[in-house]
Protein backbone atom coordinates (compact mmCIF):
# COMPACT_ATOMS: atom_id res chain seq x y z
CA UNK A 1 0.00 0.00 0.00
CA UNK A 2 1.36 3.39 -0.94
CA UNK A 3 -0.07 5.90 1.50
CA UNK A 4 1.93 8.86 0.18
CA UNK A 5 0.58 8.41 -3.33
CA UNK A 6 -2.96 7.96 -2.00
CA UNK A 7 -2.70 11.23 -0.05
CA UNK A 8 -1.12 13.12 -2.95
CA UNK A 9 -3.61 11.91 -5.55
CA UNK A 10 -6.68 12.34 -3.35
CA UNK A 11 -7.60 8.67 -3.15
CA UNK A 12 -8.85 9.14 0.39
CA UNK A 13 -12.41 10.45 0.49
CA UNK A 14 -13.99 12.05 3.52
CA UNK A 15 -17.69 11.67 4.25
CA UNK A 16 -19.38 13.58 7.06
CA UNK A 17 -22.00 11.55 8.86
CA UNK A 18 -24.41 13.56 11.01
CA UNK A 19 -24.69 12.69 14.69
CA UNK A 20 -28.33 13.03 15.73
CA UNK A 21 -29.44 13.51 19.32
CA UNK A 22 -31.94 10.74 20.08
CA UNK A 23 -34.15 12.83 22.39
CA UNK A 24 -34.63 15.77 20.04
CA UNK A 25 -33.86 14.37 16.59
CA UNK A 26 -31.56 17.36 15.97
CA UNK A 27 -28.10 17.16 14.46
CA UNK A 28 -25.58 17.87 17.21
CA UNK A 29 -22.36 17.20 15.31
CA UNK A 30 -20.68 15.23 12.56
CA UNK A 31 -18.38 12.25 12.39
CA UNK A 32 -15.78 12.25 9.62
CA UNK A 33 -15.53 8.88 7.88
CA UNK A 34 -12.47 8.25 5.71
CA UNK A 35 -12.57 5.87 2.77
CA UNK A 36 -9.65 4.85 0.55
CA UNK A 37 -10.74 4.38 -3.02
CA UNK A 38 -7.81 2.98 -5.01
CA UNK A 39 -8.19 3.22 -8.80
CA UNK A 40 -6.82 -0.30 -9.30
CA UNK A 41 -7.97 -2.18 -6.19
CA UNK A 42 -11.24 -0.39 -5.51
CA UNK A 43 -12.35 0.50 -2.00
CA UNK A 44 -9.93 -0.57 0.71
CA UNK A 45 -11.65 -1.16 4.02
CA UNK A 46 -10.84 1.27 6.85
CA UNK A 47 -10.49 -1.83 9.03
CA UNK A 48 -7.34 -2.56 7.03
CA UNK A 49 -5.76 0.82 6.34
CA UNK A 50 -6.44 2.48 9.69
CA UNK A 51 -4.78 -0.38 11.56
CA UNK A 52 -1.76 -0.19 9.26
CA UNK A 53 -1.50 3.60 9.59
CA UNK A 54 -1.58 3.23 13.38
CA UNK A 55 1.13 0.54 13.35
CA UNK A 56 3.49 2.64 11.20
CA UNK A 57 2.72 5.81 13.18
CA UNK A 58 1.12 7.68 10.26
CA UNK A 59 -2.44 7.97 11.54
CA UNK A 60 -1.84 11.68 12.17
CA UNK A 61 -1.52 12.11 8.38
CA UNK A 62 -5.04 10.80 7.88
CA UNK A 63 -6.31 13.02 10.69
CA UNK A 64 -4.75 16.09 9.08
CA UNK A 65 -6.01 15.08 5.63
CA UNK A 66 -9.52 14.67 7.02
CA UNK A 67 -9.46 18.13 8.58
CA UNK A 68 -7.96 19.84 5.51
CA UNK A 69 -10.29 18.21 2.97
CA UNK A 70 -13.27 18.83 5.23
CA UNK A 71 -13.02 22.59 4.76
Amino acid sequence: MDFEEAFEKGHFKVYNQPVVRAQTGKVCGYEALARWIDPERGMISPVIFIEVLEKVHLIHRLDAYTIITDA
